[in-house]
Parts: C-alpha cells; sequence; structure tokens
C-alpha cells in the first residue's frame, strides 16, 4: 500500500512571506499546498502525512477549513532542520499498511496525478527500493543536481550550495519527489550527517547511502519539466502562473470533446450548422427512450451533437422551454479527473458522482449536477491508459 508524505514546514525565507508558510502562498488564488494535496488525493493512498513546522497552525487552519479526509494526518516537525529530518518525524506515525512512501515537496504545485501514478507504477513494477523523479532544464541552479557514474549510473545527488565547479554545469535536476520502501528508509534517515553548507540533514544524501549499500535505485526521467518547477522566490511564482494560464488554457481548448446543443427545430438547425462549420455529413438517430432525435457531426476532434425533442414531456423539451435553444451538455477530456472532482467539491459544486464512473470508450466519467452549472450537464471524462519508463 502506498502512502503519501508532503513536506510543508518550510519559511520561504525568499518569498517575502514573513507571515505565511510558503505552502501557503496562493498561485491563481489557491494556495500551493492545496495543488499538491488535490493530486494527492487523487492516488488514493492508505493515508497522507502532511509535515507541518513554520506557522503550523495557519497551514492546520487551511488544512481543517478545506479538506475533509481521514486519510490526511498532520505531523510537526518542531525544528526545521532540513527535509530528511522532516521525513524522520513520521516513524511513530506511519501505518502498518504502508508499505511505500511517497514524498512529495508542497511547494512544486504543477505534478500532475498522471505523472504519479505512472512513477509509482516505475517503482513497483522494478522492485526498487527507492526511486526518484528528474528531469532537465536549461538553467539549474537552486537545484539538486543528478550525479552518474561513466557508466550513466546514478551515484547521489548534490544541492546547489554544495556543488563543485566542474558539476554545475549539469543540467539534469533531482525534482525532491521520491518514492521509498518503508522496510529500511528510517534506518538510513538516522545515519543522515548536517556537514554541509546549510547544516541541514538532507533527504537527497539518502540516494548515496543507498546506492553505496547496493541498494536498487531507480530514475524516472520526465521531458516536461514544467511539473517540478518549484517556488523559491517571488519571480518563480510569476513564472509559474503564467505556465499554469498556458496549461489551463491549452487543457481547455484541447479538452472540449462533445457539446450538445437543444434545439426546438432539428432541421432548420442542421442547415444553420452546415454553412456555419461546412459539414458534408450528418449522423441522424432517434432515442426513443429519450424521446429525441439527434443529428450529431464533428468539427476538428469535437463531437458536436444537435439534439431537438420528438415529445413536449422529454427532458430536452422542457430543457428549452425553461432555458430556451442552446447548449445542454458538454464534456470536457481532463488529466486527473479525480482530483478535478475534489477540487470541485471543496467548493461547495454539486456532483452526480463524487468518484468517476466507467463510461463507453474505455473512458472514466463523472458529472456536474446542473443545478450548479445554470441547467447544463458538464461531464467531466478521462481516458484510461498505462504507459511505462526506461529504467536508469
Amino acid at each position: 500500500m502506498i502512502g503519501i508524505a508532503i513536506l510543508a514546514a518550510g519559511k520561504g525565507k525568499r518569498m517575502n512571506s514573513v507571515d505565511k508558510p510558503k505552502v501557503l502562498v496562493n498561485l491563481k488564488g489557491k494556495p500551493l499546498l492545496s495543488y499538491v494535496l488535490d493530486s494527492a488525493l487523487n492516488l488514493e493512498p492508505t493515508k497522507i502525512y502532511v509535515i507541518v513546522g513554520f506557522k503550523k497552525e495557519s497551514v492546520i487552519e487551511y488544512l481543517n477549513h478545506n479538506y475533509y479526509s481521514k486519510y490526511i494526518q498532520i505531523v510537526e516537525q518542531k525544528e526545521q532542520l532540513g527535509t530528511g529530518h522532516a521525513i524522520l518525524q513520521l516513524e511513530p506515525y506511519i501505518s502498518n499498511e504502508v508499505e511505500n512512501l511517497l514524498i512529495l515537496s508542497g511547494d512544486v504545485p504543477l505534478i500532475t496525478p498522471e505523472t504519479l501514478k505512472k512513477f509509482i507504477e516505475f517503482h513497483l513494477n522494478g522492485n526498487y527500493e527507492l526511486s526518484l523523479i528528474s528531469t532537465t532544464v536549461n538553467t539549474p541552479y537552486g537545484y539538486g543536481r543528478i550525479i552518474r557514474n561513466l557508466n550513466g549510473e546514478l551515484i547521489g545527488i548534490v544541492e546547489q550550495k554544495d556543488l563543485l565547479p566542474s558539476q554545475e554545469g549539469i543540467k539534469e535536476i533531482n525534482s525532491g519527489i521520491y518514492i521509498v520502501k518503508i522496510k529500511h528508509l528510517f534506518n538510513y534517515l538516522k545515519l543522515l550527517k548536517n556537514d554541509n553548507s546549510q547544516r541541514e540533514y538532507y533527504l537527497t544524501d539518502i540516494v548515496s547511502l543507498y546506492v553505496s549499500d547496493s541498494k536498487k535505485v531507480g530514475v524516472y526521467f520526465i521531458d516536461d519539466n514544467t511539473e517540478v518547477l518549484g517556488v523559491n522566490r517571488p519571480e518563480e511564482l510569476i513564472e509559474l502562473e503564467k505556465l499554469l494560464n498556458k496549461k489551463l488554457g491549452v487543457n481547455m481548448i484541447k479538452g472540449v470533446n462533445h457539446i450538445g446543443i437543444a434545439v426546438s427545430n432539428l432541421e432548420n438547425s442542421i442547415n444553420q450548422f452546415e454553412k456555419l462549420f461546412d459539414v458534408k455529413e450528418f449522423h441522424i438517430e432517434t432515442v426513443e427512450s429519450q424521446k429525441v432525435k439527434i443529428a450529431s457531426f464533428k468539427v476538428g476532434n469535437v463531437l458536436i451533437e444537435l439534439t431537438a425533442p420528438t415529445d413536449d414531456e422529454s427532458p430536452i423539451a422542457k430543457f428549452i422551454q425553461k432555458r430556451g435553444e442552446g447548449i445542454h451538455h458538454i464534456a470536457f477530456e481532463v488529466n486527473g479527473i479525480q482530483s478535478e472532482l475534489d477540487r470541485l467539491r471543496n467548493q461547495g459544486v454539486n456532483l452526480i458522482n463524487e468518484k468517476p464512473v466507467e463510461g463507453a470508450h474505455n473512458m472514466e466519467i463523472a458529472f456536474i449536477h446542473p443545478k450548479s452549472a445554470n441547467g447544463v450537464l458538464i461531464e467531466f471524462c478521462q481516458t484510461k491508459n498505462v504507459m511505462s519508463n526506461k529504467e536508469s
């Protein structure tokens, strides 16, 4: 079983926010921690351990007010002595059911549930003792560098402040995201030393300890480095906001895959849309159970259905009587359907189903209740797929 630890104890000295913990700094009106938690909840772990420290009361208050989940447990790091020391605080609290611990940073908000699921599969399928996510960036300053030997094998990670001049040009970075078998984790954490420039116990140092003891270590490389970008300075927050705007925009444009439009006169509507989109072919069908007649066609990858009532008592007839002609159903293909549902539920949106259900064409689907969307039925769908990654 998988447990998840989220590092949320840091001060964020360089964020100019001395009155609040870094993980509660907002990105597009939503705390950084919330993005990470939503992705973590999507994985349905045995338990999520949120490690708090600096201004812990603020973090705890936010969690209690915005998340009601039996899966979330708060653990305090009383002294901020580094990330390795933070994970060590979990030892008394780890459930016996947890076999592997996924470790996330509360200030790395764009990591997606899909990437994390593939990472977990990589770790389990490879039977690794420890795995980490790496990527490459053009400007790696501030990140721990992946150090490999001449054979390309991982031998350790060196933090920015401890780099040798010969290592500063390395562009492969450590994301700070790990998954580790619980069996040996705490024994290795107790071996960490703080003989570095920060006098902290770095979690990254357990990698070299595992390697030196010939433990099996995996590196899961991802191409999209934006998923693992952290926030240490105000200008990085601004850049992340630009990236998030871009991602949301692209996802929205690409995400719409089905639009249902309620119409009174199907023949007239077909003529209008034929001219509007230069449609060459319509598929016409009558659905007796719904008392409707549907003309469907595609514009690019988007399926559009013109739906007309065949009976005054049909749901579409009632929709038109109440709302007029227009969109009555829209479907979005999303990345992280459970995360999206959790986010909406936390915002008080009325959902038809709390968890995605199996739909047609190898899809998982879920719906927002029309009462929460001005009478329009909004559907979220996600293709079921499994992808692999090579070992390092």
